[in-house]
């Protein structure tokens, strides 16, 4: 399976931060995945806060609040799909803080596809019919009550 694009709402970790944070993506983005702003390499903009903080940074001891500057656009970003004329964010996507913290992808953000959901139901239900209809049923049996 291919890697998913992040999109607003992502869930992004920094090495050195003590919680997890949620990705923004500009509300001026019109390009959706499920329904979400897919994320590009620059939505790193301090200004427009697309990060957020990463609760306290471990760069010290007691450690400070996590006062992140990202210095690079994302990287391992998908260079032929793009987002606003910029490359897109992958899962697999970093980047880096000023103090030195890796900031990865944790969670896309596009949630279990609906595809991914139909799926599911239907192995639930398959299984719930063999109850019903006892272990020995055909396959035929089962897909006749599911």
């Amino acid at each position: 399976m291919g890697k998913k694009y992040v999109v607003d709402g992502a869930t992004l970790r920094c090495t050195l931060g003590t919680s997890t944070s949620k990705l923004t993506v500009p509300t001026h983005r019109h390009i959706k995945i499920t329904g979400k702003r897919m994320a590009n390499r620059a939505d790193v903009n301090y200004e427009e806060q697309c990060i957020g903080s990463f609760g306290y940074c471990k760069i010290s001891s007691p450690p400070p609040a996590c006062t992140y500057r990202v210095l690079v656009p994302w990287q391992d970003t998908q260079d032929d799909v793009f987002a606003a004329k910029q490359d897109a964010v992958l899962e697999t996507s970093w980047t880096i803080c000023m103090v030195g913290g890796k900031i990865t992808v944790v969670s896309h953000g596009q949630g279990v596809s609906d595809t991914e959901t139909a799926i599911k139901n239907i192995e639930e239900l398959e299984k719930v019919a063999r109850v019903f209809l006892g272990e020995d049923t055909s396959v035929e049996e089962v897909n006749d009550l599911v």
